[in-house]
């Protein structure tokens, strides 16, 4: 079981934005700022005058410096005769000269514009541990989210240093326009350290003059500050290792944590950011002080609603509230997404942007389907590893969509729900049973979900919203009965394939990530006893009349 993948209408957060490479200058004529320093690993670049610094990742590996124009190319794209706009950017990598891990056998090529997506819960996947990169051009074909050749390369030197010169040309698609990599190599005593720019191919003979003037500007300075970080083992926290202790200690170990995520974002922010504790949730933010309260004013009604309706979910656990990240604009927050690699938020992490009504309006319902992640993910993971499906979809859109109004948490219909009940007339004859919905194991529902008119995403939605907004309290408390029960069979099923009893805990990610992909073997294995024994324990005794009262009362509701 597990988080199922968003199959339909997923975010479409990293489709314009480049997922790993970065660029410069808008104007040529642009005058250099203060040079960026890194006194880690001993160099400095100027960056163009004006630009604003991108925030790293905290779990970021190999960029050590990005900046961002705030002014906007433009190209027309010949197939199709649409705009494309892009806000040219510098990226600058660092490969610090250490043994390579031994190369594995290379993933399938993914399609262009093909992403990993998020489980249908809005939370991530189990992050993968950091990949060594050898060089540069390892990098550029791992992490470039596009196809892209080498159009020339050339050795030389600079500053006393050798350095290898890189035109790298991303050929126009059908919704992508023709883009230019312009990156200089530099091997310096401690890494090789690559600064790139990337600016659409349009635009490259008007920034032409810009971008030499900031590969020129490398230059060595002395060194400071340790190379290596003190990140070790020995600071390694196994989930594994915190669930064994009592409720009480683990929240301290939990609060302890995100503190010092915290002081690790607050210690790298960049000009224009702030950071503050907002009603205690800590966020970090680009934009006005309102939004961020109205955000976090947002996230408390969440939390508060989950508190009283769903009690039974790890009852005497202590859920965290997000650290949150508020870029200004789209834009600003897929750069900041865009990294070494693929990335969703891991922990108790929220990134979100202020910005205008797109044509579903998403943002709002993103930021609520990743509190309940979080919420769930603090208050009991294993049993949000277990939900079903449809009631994974279904929570994520009912309660990510829900607004405050006059001071009241309403569970208002988003825009895509109200669309499909327009598009499907006839839904109200021809939906599945309630009680078919309940015994769809995550290969049934993908099943059906592969048909592509959507009809099944509707129902998920629809039957969550049905037992959330009941008038009547015996069918609302249907949806917490079933929680508890399966949460119950759960329970009852590890402890017979002896799953409860105590292992040696993980050394490090790769264990635990060793652990996480069998845990997740045995949930798929067990799914389907799973699913039956809960739903008998759900609705004891039910007679077909019972289940077409129900199924009547459902239709009644849409």
């Amino acid at each position: 079981m597990g988080p199922t993948a968003r199959w339909l209408f997923s975010r479409p957060r990293m489709g314009d934005a480049l997922v790993t490479v970065l660029a410069l200058f808008c104007c040529s004529a642009l005058a250099p700022q203060e040079s960026h320093k890194d006194e880690r690993l001993g160099f400095k670049v100027r960056a163009p005058r004006g630009w604003e610094p991108i925030p790293l990742r905290s779990d970021e590996q190999w960029i050590v410096g990005r900046y961002r124009s705030t002014k906007t190319d433009t190209a027309v794209l010949e197939t199709s005769g649409y705009d494309r706009e892009h806000n040219p950017e510098l990226q600058i990598v660092a490969f610090v000269h250490r043994k390579a891990a031994p190369s594995k056998a290379p993933e399938a090529e993914k399609k262009p514009g093909e992403e990993e997506t998020p489980g249908a819960s809005g939370d991530p996947k189990k992050p993968k541990p950091p990949k060594i990169y050898r060089d540069y051009q390892e990098y550029m074909r791992e992490t470039y989210g596009r196809g892209h050749f080498v159009e020339k390369e050339e050795s030389g030197t600079h500053a006393g240093l050798p350095v290898t010169k890189l035109e790298i040309k991303a050929e126009a698609e059908t919704w992508r326009a023709e883009m230019r990599v312009i990156a200089w190599v530099y091997s310096t005593e401690v890494a090789d350290i690559a600064v790139q720019i990337e600016v659409m191919a349009d635009s490259l003979k008007k920034h032409r003059a810009a971008i030499d003037d900031v590969l020129k500007s490398f230059t060595v300075i002395p060194r400071t500050l340790p190379l290596e970080t003190a990140a070790t083992e020995a600071s390694f926290l196994s989930t594994v290792e915190l669930a064994k202790l009592p409720p009480a200690e683990r929240k301290q170990k939990k609060i302890e944590a995100q503190t010092r995520e915290w002081e690790k974002i607050t210690g790298a922010l960049t000009e224009g950011w702030t950071a503050s504790e907002v009603d205690g949730i800590y966020v970090v933010s680009h934009v006005d002080n309102n939004f961020a309260k109205k955000l976090v004013e947002q996230i408390h009604a969440i939390y508060g609603w989950l508190d009283t309706n769903l009690p039974e979910v790890g009852k005497f656990e202590h859920a965290r509230p997000p650290i949150v990240r508020i870029c200004a604009d789209r834009e600003e927050e897929n750069t900041f997404r865009n990294g070494s690699g693929s990335y969703w938020e891991a922990g108790t992490h929220l990134v979100t942007h202020k910005g205008s009504k797109d044509w579903w309006d998403t943002e709002w319902d993103q930021i609520g389907s990743r509190a309940l992640g979080i919420w769930f993910q603090e208050r009991d993971p294993k049993l949000w590893a277990a939900l079903p499906s449809w009631l994974q979809i279904g929570l994520n859109q009912v309660v990510g969509g829900a607004r405050m109004q006059s001071g009241k948490l309403v569970f208002k219909m988003g825009d895509m729900e109200e669309w499909f009940r327009g598009y499907y007339p006839s839904v109200k004859d021809d939906s599945m049973s309630v009680r078919t919905l309940f015994t769809l194991t995550d290969e049934d529902f993908s099943s059906v979900a592969q048909q592509g008119d959507g009809n099944i995403w509707w129902q998920a939605v629809s039957l969550t919203r049905f037992f959330v907004e009941a008038r009547s309290k015996k069918t609302r408390q249907l949806l917490t009965d079933y929680m508890g029960n399966l949460n119950q069979v759960l329970g009852e099923l590890e402890s017979k394939d002896g799953k409860d009893k105590d292992k040696p805990p993980p050394k490090n990610e790769e264990e635990e990530e060793k652990l996480f992909k069998q845990r997740q073997d045995w949930l798929k294995s067990q799914e389907r006893a799973l699913l039956d024994q809960s739903l008998a324990r759900t609705f004891p005794g039910w007679s077909p009349v019972d289940w077409k009262n129900l199924d009547r009362e459902f239709r009644r509701s849409l």
